[in-house]
């Protein structure tokens, strides 16, 4: 639902960092419970000819642990620079 919200703002024409500000803010107020979050944006935000990378994360994720509860959560689309993609992981904490 993050990641199709971002796409959506990214479409309409708002800035970059605008949206993960946003995001980010909404992801800290709502979320206070949870252990972290990384978000990852890849591809043209910008007239330039190459794509980039931006990483966003805040607290403590454990990805190689088969039970940790995860949320993941992947979209992308096509704005006038070209594609782009986003990935959120949220850490709810440990299964066990």
């Amino acid at each position: 639902m993050i990641a199709r919200y971002m796409v959506l703002k990214f479409l309409q024409g708002f800035k970059l960092n605008f949206v993960v500000n946003t995001v980010r803010r909404t992801i800290r107020s709502f979320l206070k419970k949870k252990h972290g979050y990384k978000i990852c944006l890849s591809g043209r935000f910008t007239r330039k000819q190459i794509a980039t990378y931006r990483w966003f994360k805040s607290g403590s994720i454990t990805l190689n642990q088969r039970v940790s509860g995860i949320d993941y959560a992947h979209d992308g689309g096509t704005s006038k620079f070209g594609l782009f993609g986003i990935k959120i992981w949220i850490f709810m904490g440990s299964n066990i």
